[in-house]
């Protein structure tokens, strides 16, 4: 009896990739316009420094790639707002003047402290992006130590305020604490232990209103990575071709999470001592409230407030994971992108740790959530397809691994934002 087999290629179906991430919500260029990310061609390399041409040459000349892969530089959009300006005289009112801090309440402890027994005196101011007011008169009480500890509670003056407190022995009283903003429904409200020692005088005039000090944006840099999927299955039936397709099918829905997770934390940044890591980076403004992480509904109002106070409110960018992004956000789909109430896109990324700035793990049952500029995405607009290993339909070699065929695809990608605004909030999850 004779068996007659004959193989018929099924094409795979390709999956569809993740409609609400960073990769379909950011900028594209349409195209590179500096010649950066793409290939080069002979008339873009005959215009490039003496240096660079040098460099890609010899790059040629030794088989490596003709790509330039060591960064590129863009001059971020600045986020100021317009001044209003009599049209005779040109004076200007920028901002209003913030009022000193009222109601500054004092309540002594004998315990959770250093402060000896003697009687102390304290002072808050509160401070915006002008700068900071002047303080109402001290406020003193006696204290029994040497355990001693005081409670400050204040009035707060402004949603997204941050305060100074001074204090210690009347006569030389300084800087110990910068706290704040607080929420709307907390108390503003810090606990002087003892430490540390006082430091600066409080202000002698009030900076908090007129024009705004702007001063531009940095250039900044950004290094293209390489972002790579590999397609490895039996070749019983297909040719190669077929997994030519499949390997650029998985590149292209698999890179969403690799983009998005390295714009996140930025690892490979961090650990090749590159510039680009975005929401990783330390100086992030963590706008959490002082009284603990609030709900993911208040945080996105913290957040949506930050974007809204930047400049000139302009559209910007919620970053979330998914656990934080049900319909209580109040959000809605346009086409693919997913919009608040006031236009933000949120993004509900499909490779986000969960980090806040610095990379900091969130304590159990919370997670961060970010606000940015819009970011923008350049990406290699076909990808580097080529074999690991290839077998033919009836190879029984391979090592052990019969009919196996290994197919790489790969292409430089880079995600990047202006940096105008860098904010994050830590909310509580619902259970």
């Amino acid at each position: 009896m004779t068996n007659s087999f004959m193989a018929v290629p099924v094409p795979a179906i390709p999956p569809q990739p993740p409609q609400l991430s960073l990769l379909n919500s950011a900028i594209i260029p349409k195209d590179s316009g500096d010649g950066v990310v793409f290939q080069i061609d002979a008339k873009q390399l005959a215009l490039l420094p003496a240096d660079l041409k040098a460099e890609l040459n010899a790059r040629k000349l030794s088989g490596a790639s003709e790509l330039w892969v060591r960064g590129f530089t863009y001059a971020p959009e600045n986020h100021y707002p317009a001044e209003v300006r009599d049209h005779c005289d040109f004076s200007t009112v920028d901002l209003p003047a913030l009022p000193a801090p009222l109601n500054l309440a004092l309540t002594p402890h004998t315990t959770g402290g250093t402060l000896a027994t003697a009687t102390y005196s304290y002072q808050v101011t509160a401070v915006n992006a002008n700068g900071e007011t002047t303080a109402l008169a001290a406020v003193t009480t006696p204290v029994t130590g040497p355990t001693g500890s005081v409670t400050l509670m204040w009035q707060q003056v402004n949603d997204t305020a941050t305060y100074k407190v001074y204090g210690r022995v009347g006569g030389s009283i300084g800087l110990i604490a910068t706290v704040g903003p607080f929420d709307v429904d907390q108390t503003a409200t810090y606990t002087d232990t003892g430490s540390p020692a006082p430091g600066a005088a409080p202000p002698g005039s009030n900076t908090t209103g007129g024009v705004g000090t702007y001063t531009n944006l940095g250039i900044n840099t950004v290094v293209p990575y390489l972002v790579v999927a590999e397609d490895w299955c039996s070749s019983f039936g297909f040719e190669e071709r077929d997994f030519k397709g499949r390997a650029s099918r998985l590149l292209e829905n698999a890179k969403h999470q690799a983009i998005e997770k390295e714009f996140w934390t930025g690892a490979l940044a961090t650990a090749k001592g590159w510039p680009n890591r975005f929401l990783a980076d330390a100086n992030a403004v963590d706008l959490t409230p002082g009284g603990g992480p609030p709900s993911v509904t208040r945080g996105m109002q913290i957040l949506q407030d930050a974007l809204q106070q930047t400049g000139f409110g302009g559209q910007g960018m919620i970053h979330v994971q998914a656990q934080t992004a049900p319909n209580l956000l109040g959000a809605r789909r346009v086409g693919g992108l997913l919009l608040d109430i006031f236009d933000n896109i949120v993004v509900p990324g499909v490779g986000y740790p969960g980090t806040g700035p610095g990379n900091s793990t969130p304590a159990a049952g919370t997670a961060w959530m970010f606000a940015s500029d819009l970011a923008m995405v350049r990406e290699e607009s076909e990808p580097t397809v080529f074999p690991d290993s290839f077998a033919e339909a009836l190879d029984w070699g391979q090592a052990g691994s019969p009919n196996t065929i290994r197919f790489r695809a790969m292409k430089h990608a880079a995600a990047y934002f202006d940096g105008a605004v860098q904010v994050a909030c830590r909310v509580t999850l619902a259970t």
